[in-house]
């Protein structure tokens, strides 16, 4: 869904090229959407706040320095 709206709205980029670039950030970000919903669906909540305290502490900084990478890459001096 995001690649169709982005796609409609002229977000996908002008050619094969940004469209890759666009398509980085978006698998980046769900990677990221991915390791998460599965604590939002955790009923222990004594597991759900490990698995929480780690994707926090482990997963997401990774993610989140991925997509830093990403915005020194394809950036354009802009906002990201």
């Amino acid at each position: 869904i995001a690649r169709f709206l982005a796609k409609q709205f002229q977000l996908a980029g002008k050619d094969n090229f940004e469209q890759a670039k666009v398509d980085a950030v978006v698998d980046t970000i769900n990677d990221a959407v991915t390791k998460f919903l599965p604590i939002r669906g955790e009923e222990d909540e004594t597991k759900k706040k490990e698995l929480a305290n780690k994707f926090f502490a482990d997963e997401l900084p990774a993610h989140l320095q991925h997509l830093e990478v990403l915005g020194k890459l394809y950036g354009n001096g802009g906002a990201f």
